[in-house]
Order: structure tokens, then sequence, then C-alpha cells
């Protein structure tokens, strides 16, 4: 497989993937960050995806996983269609689907003075 340097963002490796509609062929970029704490070889799933964006590749989910660590409970899996250009990676990837939630920092009191 053909290496590729990851740039940095925010200090955190990241490598742009492509994400493939199913439906259209249009393609989503999206930075990939590399996390090595996701899971182990025997995981049932690749990566860890908002759920809108494995919607947006027309996959439908195919079963429910249980993730426990920074996401915890059940989630859908799919199988989405990924490219990762710089590898030349092309493939469908098991994919959990998370809600994608904006969450709002509010300062604390004690760093607030």
């Amino acid at each position: 497989m053909p290496r590729a340097q990851w740039q940095l963002k925010n200090d955190s490796p990241v490598i742009e993937v492509l994400l493939v509609s199913m439906i259209s062929g249009a393609t989503m970029p999206r930075l990939l960050l590399a996390d090595t704490a996701a899971g182990n070889l025997q995981s049932s799933f690749e990566l860890l995806h908002d759920v809108n964006h494995c919607k947006f590749s027309g996959a439908k989910p195919s079963q429910v996983v249980t993730l426990g660590g920074a996401y915890t409970g059940l989630f859908p899996l799919y199988l989405v269609p990924i490219e990762i250009p710089s590898l030349g990676f092309k493939s469908d990837v098991a994919a959990v689907g998370y809600p994608c939630r904006r969450w709002v920092i509010k300062e604390s009191p004690a760093s607030a003075s």
C-alpha cells in the first residue's frame, strides 16, 4: 500500500477521505482523525462517522453495535464507500453512525474571575 504523510490539524494527525454517495456518485471530502484508541482488530467497524454522513452515502444500517468510551450506547452500523486519494484506497468500510451534536462549552465560574 502506498504511504502518505498525515497533516496536522490542531496538533492531531488527519488525512482527507472522500465519502461517496452510492446514489449520485457525488463525493463529500472529510478529514479523518487518526485515533488508535477507536477499537481493536476484532471490532466490527473501522470508522466513527456522523450519522448524516453515513446517510449521505445512501447506505442503510445493517446492524446495531454497542460502544463504550467517548460514545456509549447502541449505534447503527453502515457499510459506506470511502476513498483516500493520497493512498489510492477505494473500498466499502464499516462505519458506526453517531449523532453529531454541537457542544457549547461554558466558562467555569472559577475561570471567569
